[in-house]
């Protein structure tokens, strides 16, 4: 069910490996789905706050994490957006902030575990709903990390675009996909770790 959060954490292990933390979520979002409908639901509202605190410690040097505990998740990720945007051209994204305001609210009702409930609870998440709470994680939580490590895998870079034209070429011959702009191109700008490694299978000689 998050599939597009765990392979974008995994692709890039290397350079972000205290990413692979949020795994732990994952599992609870997933294995709870069926039978705890409330405690998959508390869990992404618990990675959105998890991913916003780890974008801002990494990108804001006023961040504070004692700064930051009274916030409420929507605004912990206003907040992170508006520091993503100071690094990157990006959308409006006033949709999420509104989607993660809901599953806040919804956690405050329903949750299982922050609050605790009396049994029986008085109203319960169905799965339907879950699904789609969940599945709405997974695509806002991967476009958000596809931003963030698009960021800072800027500074990690080893090699300049313009220096492997021949690479670049044979890179653009590969795409199936009609990128309208280059996709060697795009994918150094937006995965430049999967870049790299095309890259070095391209020149397995290839030195610094």
């Amino acid at each position: 069910m998050m599939k597009l959060t765990r392979t974008i954490i995994d692709e890039h292990i290397e350079i972000f490996d205290n990413f692979q933390y949020y795994h732990t979520i994952l599992d609870l979002i997933e294995s709870n789905l069926n039978t705890n409908p409330d405690i998959s639901i508390e869990s992404c509202k618990s990675l959105f706050e998890g991913i916003s605190k780890s974008i801002l410690s990494a990108l804001d040097i006023n961040y504070s994490s004692s700064e930051i505990e009274d916030k409420t998740v929507q605004q912990l990720v206003k907040r992170m957006f508006k520091k993503l945007k100071e690094f990157i051209e990006i959308e409006e994204l006033n949709y999420i902030t509104v989607f993660v305001s809901e599953v806040g609210t919804i956690r405050n009702k329903r949750g299982d575990i922050s609050h605790g409930r009396p049994s029986p609870k008085e109203i319960s998440s169905d799965v339907d709903f879950a699904k789609m709470v969940v599945n709405s994680t997974d695509n806002y939580v991967f476009y958000i990390l596809r931003l963030f490590f698009s960021i800072k895998s800027e500074s990690e870079k080893q090699y300049k675009y313009d220096d492997y034209e021949e690479f670049n070429e044979w890179l653009d011959a590969q795409d199936t996909a009609g990128y309208l702009i280059s996709y060697s191109l795009a994918l150094y700008e937006t995965d430049y770790i999967r870049y790299e490694q095309e890259l070095q299978n391209f020149y397995p000689d290839l030195d610094l």
